[in-house]
């Protein structure tokens, strides 16, 4: 949270005399038990930074369909804390509809646990990769932002095995999500 917050008073700190401030929320969240919130700044040059925090439980249809001995287990798949980097590009104008290409880089701290069979683990990801999606404008600052990411996964603290029972987590894996901001 600390890096979140360092990270944030930095690019508040950056010009921001040309191009769009903006607040946004990954609006799926709030249909998984989570929350969200994302700041971004758009450059003129079409150039976009945003930071991001929320967190959210994964729905078990989505849980039951890993290759993580579900039937057994029934796992509850959640991520406690999540914070979100996202550098990259905007095509088309501020305020306008048009494709963004971005690198992101999402910390993640799950939990996951087997009420069933009694097992719990916490551990953390760390997933990089691409993502793209596009503006669509609702009216002139009121946006929806669709959005596709593949990313690389390292689980670097904790262990997803519990007690002998491994909660798979793919070291490759897509994510879409859509984005409900304001733009200003």
């Amino acid at each position: 949270m600390k890096r979140l917050i360092l990270a944030l008073t930095l690019a508040s700190s950056l010009p921001a005399t040309a191009g769009t401030w903006a607040l946004e929320a990954d609006a799926l969240s709030f249909f998984l038990n989570g929350h969200s919130t994302i700041i971004r700044h758009t450059w003129d040059s079409g150039f976009e930074v945003a930071l991001g925090a929320g967190k959210f439980t994964l729905p078990s249809a989505i849980v039951e369909g890993e290759q993580n001995d579900y039937d057994a287990a029934k796992w509850k798949a959640e991520s406690e804390s999540i914070q979100v980097a996202r550098l990259g590009y905007r095509f088309g104008k501020a305020y306008g509809n048009g494709w963004a290409f971005h690198l992101i880089a999402m910390n993640q701290r799950w939990h996951v646990e087997s009420k069933r069979l009694e097992l719990s683990t916490r551990y953390s990801v760390l997933a990089t990769g691409l993502s793209v999606g596009h503006y669509y404008h609702l009216s002139k600052s009121f946006y929806l932002y669709p959005v596709v990411s593949v990313t690389q996964n390292n689980i670097y603290q904790g262990d997803a095995k519990v007690g002998g029972r491994s909660y798979d987590v793919p070291a490759a894996s897509w994510s879409g999500s859509l984005h409900a901001g304001f733009e200003f």
